[in-house]
């Protein structure tokens, strides 16, 4: 008479099909979700530029995005950004003065620039042309490039990062 159970074969194949299938889905996970963090930093980066953009035309004033913290050089940005208006005009990001602070980049990313800072005009419009890179640890996930036009327009592409 055979009981309802499974033996200890059937077990064994059952977990060595489950391990297998795992090993083969993990990696590709990952990348989905370093993609994903990509992505996702990338929109709150060129959030951070309209909301700059949209501040200036609606204060009638210029406002700034600046990296807060240049101290590690390379990923200046990535180490935290802010919005503010240069209320005293010495032209510094002080304590005060900011309209919204942005944290830094999760560990593996890192956004750079050789500008630390841009500067909207009361019209919208950029005091400067310029672009920031967002690159990943893991090279097969690659990179954003967040370009700013001299009219004001934010837009972001994919690069290849080194």
């Amino acid at each position: 008479m055979k009981s309802g159970g499974f033996t200890i074969i059937e077990l064994m194949v059952t977990i060595a099909i489950v391990a297998i299938s795992l090993s083969l889905a993990v990696p590709g996970f990952s990348y989905l979700i370093d993609r994903n963090k990509m992505i996702s930093s990338s929109n709150v980066v060129v959030g951070a530029f309209n909301l700059a953009r949209v501040e200036a035309t609606k204060r009638g004033t210029n406002i700034n995005i600046s990296s807060i913290d240049d101290s590690e050089a390379g990923n200046t940005w990535g180490n935290g950004y802010g919005i503010w208006l240069d209320a005293d005009g010495d032209n510094a990001y002080d304590v005060g003065e900011e309209i919204r602070q942005f944290d830094a980049m999760a560990d593996n990313l890192s956004l750079t620039d050789a500008v630390t800072s841009f500067s909207f005009q009361a019209t919208g419009f950029s005091a400067a042309a310029g672009s920031l890179e967002l690159c990943s640890s893991n090279s097969d996930v690659g990179g954003r490039q967040i370009s700013i036009s001299l009219s004001g327009r934010i837009r972001s592409s994919e690069i290849a990062c080194p």
